[in-house]
């Protein structure tokens, strides 16, 4: 494959998952998320505040801190702290939460979708309970966005079918 080829490639990765948040998961201008920060108490943010920390790098300590205490997270988790893994290829981080639900993977997959799209060079996603430090949910950027095209393609021949059938 060319490199013309893999970047088109990447750039409809990309698209596809800002397309599929809008149409799996709802989100709007007028969407809202609850912000969770340590030792407070939660409050209100637009999706805006969120998409304005969107960096390149998972090293950039102060915008990864507000993408991950800006989010809204699912059953009231709340994140106590992070570890950036950026010393070797590929990079990550280690979200360290309360209150983890039963269900984290499913619970926690918007959160993930989120932070990949809003993080350029973060790779691998790990979701910590934070008193025992057991890793509760792991995402891999590659897979995720494999699965989101997946869910794309089934919901767009989902609909070509429906609109064949209504012709």
């Amino acid at each position: 494959m060319s490199n013309t080829g893999r970047i088109v490639t990447i750039i409809g990765g990309i698209l596809g998952v800002f397309i599929l948040f809008y149409l799996f998961f709802g989100f709007s201008p007028f969407t809202t998320f609850k912000i969770v920060t340590e030792g407070q108490e939660s409050t209100v943010a637009s999706q805006d505040d969120v998409f304005a920390y969107k960096t390149a790098y998972v090293g950039d300590n102060s915008k990864v801190s507000h993408i991950l205490d800006k989010q809204g997270y699912p059953e009231e988790i709340i994140v106590e702290k992070f570890e950036i893994l950026s010393q070797t290829e590929p990079y990550g981080l280690r979200v360290y939460l309360s209150k983890v639900p039963k269900d984290a993977n499913k619970a926690l997959l918007n959160n993930a979708l989120l932070t990949f799209s809003l993080i350029d060079n973060l790779s691998n996603l790990y979701y910590v309970e934070d008193k025992s430090d057991q890793v509760i949910a792991t995402y891999e950027r590659e897979k995720v966005l494999q699965d989101l095209e997946e869910k794309e393609e089934s919901h767009t021949g989902k609909m070509e079918t429906a609109q064949a059938k209504s012709v």
